[in-house]
Order: structure tokens, then C-alpha cells, then sequence
């Protein structure tokens, strides 16, 4: 169940802003302890957007991820099982890049990150 202090965002911080000025303009207060006070809810406030941003690209990150391997997995389910020819599209969406070494090793780096090696013949 939700309190009122939940239904705001991380750490109710409108609820808690709506009761301080609640009590500002019911209670005399000094206006330096209420500044202070309320930038303490300020600083909360930012700090929970920023992470509120970060959760945010990182949700956006995954489903780029995500999008990316279903064109992958749907790239391959159309393929031939064996492949007789070179396929450009499988390429692309398989290899991030190949390094050729001075002894002629070729270091194939996949998209995710992985390797795998081979020799010129």
C-alpha cells in the first residue's frame, strides 16, 4: 500500500515540500532555518533526478540492446542453416571488426564483445 509520502517520487520529497511550506505559511519561522531546510529538499530533489536520468538512459541502452539482437535473431532465423555464400547482412550485424597481426592472425571482435581468432591460409 502507498503512504502519501511514497505517491511523489523517491523519498516523497513533494509530500515533504508541501508540508514545509505548509509550515512556512502557517508557523513563524526563521527564514534562515526554513532556507536551510528547504535546501536540504532541494539537494534530495536533484539528487534523485539524477538518478532518475540515469535510470532512464540505461532503460534506453537495453532497449536498444534489445532491439539490435531481435534483428539479429530474426536475421538468422531467415538465413540459410549453412551458408554458401557470404552474407552482408549477417556480417554487419555479427562482426564488430577484424584485426589483421603482422604473423597474419586474423582477430575477429564480435558485437558483443567477444573474439576469435584465424590464420590466413
Amino acid at each position: 500500500m502507498l503512504n502519501r509520502k511514497d505517491e511523489n517520487g523517491p523519498g516523497g520529497i513533494g509530500f515533504r515540500e508541501d508540508k514545509a511550506i505548509y509550515e512556512n505559511a502557517r508557523v513563524e519561522q526563521d527564514q534562515a532555518d526554513w532556507n536551510a531546510h528547504n535546501n536540504g529538499y532541494l539537494e534530495r530533489q536533484r539528487t534523485a533526478q539524477l538518478r532518475l536520468d540515469e535510470i532512464q538512459t540505461e532503460i534506453q541502452r537495453r532497449n536498444n540492446t534489445g532491439n539490435l539482437l531481435g534483428r539479429y535473431i530474426r536475421n538468422m532465423k531467415n538465413s540459410p542453416k549453412v551458408l554458401t555464400e557470404f552474407d552482408e547482412k549477417l556480417w554487419s550485424m555479427s562482426i564488430d571488426s577484424v584485426t589483421v597481426q603482422n604473423d597474419g592472425r586474423l582477430v575477429f571482435r564480435f558485437r558483443d564483445s567477444s573474439e576469435a581468432e584465424s590464420t590466413l591460409d
